[in-house]
């Protein structure tokens, strides 16, 4: 009999446990930064970065989300070679490796070298748009920073698969480039937000998080949520936050503009 207890009493106090772990992995708190690229091609890392990634590490997020324009692109034609170009984004990569966990890297405009993310990509082993889990949650980086402002066919498919692998998770879609704004705002937005909206309205997407313009806003079209967070460029004096501090508790979303400390 006594043995039947002790038995019993291990089985809840490892059903009690499993929950707080499934409890936590719907839980995640993340840093989501933009626009730390230095003035020139020519040049590397801006003071501010190393100060903006100690301040990030206070806040002990869950994990970094960079969503474009870590360097200062071009082209040849303007007499920017491929080795300007490895530079910044060594010396870039290095300054974020002292970021205490993971970090996730997406393209945007001033990443390409001659109108390409080849460079970019193959230090990051995967291409502009991917997607990766934490617990039951569900990320998705989209990229509509070509010269069309659109979400290309191919990246449609991709989005359309990708998805729907994961139609249980609640789902969080980051795109430089916003969906959708007030009307009151006048901003850039995918020039083709409907085909990707209703892909996303057929699965549980708690949000779409951007960065353009100096606007900030959260709207809710359809029943999910289009976050718009300035971050303008980091050496810029007038930018109200360097980076912001998203969290998920219990399935609801909230943010936090941040300065560095």
């Amino acid at each position: 009999m006594f043995t039947k207890k002790i038995i019993l009493l291990a089985t809840l106090l490892s059903a009690f446990s499993c929950a707080g772990i499934e409890k936590r992995t719907n839980d995640v708190n993340f840093a989501l930064v933009a626009n730390t690229l230095p003035e020139s091609a020519f040049k590397t890392n801006p003071a501010e970065l190393a100060k903006l990634i100690d301040s990030i590490n206070k806040d002990n997020p869950t994990f970094l989300i960079h969503l474009g324009n870590l360097i200062q692109g071009g082209s040849s034609k303007s007499g920017i070679i491929k080795n300007d170009v490895e530079k910044q984004l060594d010396s870039a990569k290095k300054e974020f490796s002292r970021f205490r966990s993971i970090a996730y890297f997406i393209p945007a405009e001033h990443d390409k070298f001659d109108d390409s993310f080849d460079l970019f990509n193959k230090r990051e082993n995967h291409g502009e748009y991917f997607s990766f889990n934490y617990g039951t949650l569900h990320f998705i980086a989209l990229n509509a920073t070509n010269s069309e402002r659109f979400i290309t066919e191919d990246q449609l498919i991709w989005l359309k698969s990708d998805i729907q692998k994961y139609k249980d998770s609640r789902i969080i879609i980051f795109s430089k480039i916003p969906l959708f704004a007030p009307q009151k705002i006048k901003t850039q937005t995918i020039t083709n937000p409907s085909e990707t909206h209703n892909i996303l309205l057929q699965h549980n997407v708690l949000a779409v998080i951007s960065s353009e313009s100096n606007f900030e806003y959260d709207i809710n079209k359809d029943g999910i949520r289009h976050i718009n967070l300035p971050l303008p460029s980091i050496e810029d004096k007038r930018k109200k936050y360097d980076y912001f501090i998203i969290q998920i508790v219990n399935g609801k979303l909230s943010f936090e503009g941040k300065t560095i400390k």
